[in-house]
């Protein structure tokens, strides 16, 4: 299942859940698409410290906002702020089963360096591998427009016209025919 966070509101109900999922022991994993995403490494992720490193971010969660946070013994863990009614309804439908993640974690890997995008929703996800990661990021993309900005000031600083650039994603033929008319290499992967 999928929330997205959308003009300050939410897009699913908790009365549309699967009967999958309020049944049984199963783990319910929900992905979050929102830009007010941060990846922290897992050794230096502390539960306790969820909302700092979104403050610290500049993605500090609003009034009606909470917390929260992929699997911590993962590699990489993600930090997001959602809606609180949104998540205390989930919780109460789904109790200890609930977990969270994000597209970020989940892009495809390749080999040397390259970058992935995924554009889902208002949200463009950006990782940059050289062949280390270098970057990785959500950010609010709600135009075409608001790509290219983005991937003007991430060439600027990370020198992405000469990588590959993977494309993903809903609209993923889209991202890659605005790309290549400023990117060398763009290979679309949907």
């Amino acid at each position: 299942m999928s929330i997205q966070l959308k003009l300050g509101g939410h897009s699913f109900s908790a009365d549309t859940l699967p009967a999958r999922a309020l049944s049984g022991d199963t783990r319910v994993l929900c992905s979050l698409v929102t830009p007010r995403t941060l990846l922290v490494p897992r050794e230096a992720f502390r539960p306790d410290r969820a909302e700092r490193y979104l403050r610290i971010a500049g993605l500090a969660p609003l009034a009606d906002e909470t917390t929260v946070h992929s699997d911590p013994a993962a590699p990489e863990v993600v930090v997001m702020a959602v809606a609180r009614a949104c998540c205390a309804a989930l919780r109460d439908r789904l109790g200890d089963r609930l977990a969270f993640t994000s597209p970020l974690l989940h892009l495809p890997a390749y080999e040397g360096s390259y970058t992935v995008l995924r554009h889902t929703g208002d949200t463009l996800y950006v990782r940059s591998y050289g062949p280390e990661l270098r970057y990785a990021a959500a950010l609010a993309a709600p135009t075409e427009a608001d790509v290219l900005v983005h991937m003007t000031d991430l060439d600027a600083a990370l020198g992405l016209r000469n990588q590959t650039l993977h494309i993903t994603g809903d609209g993923a033929r889209e991202t890659a025919r605005l790309l290549r008319r400023y990117f060398r290499q763009v290979v679309c992967v949907s």
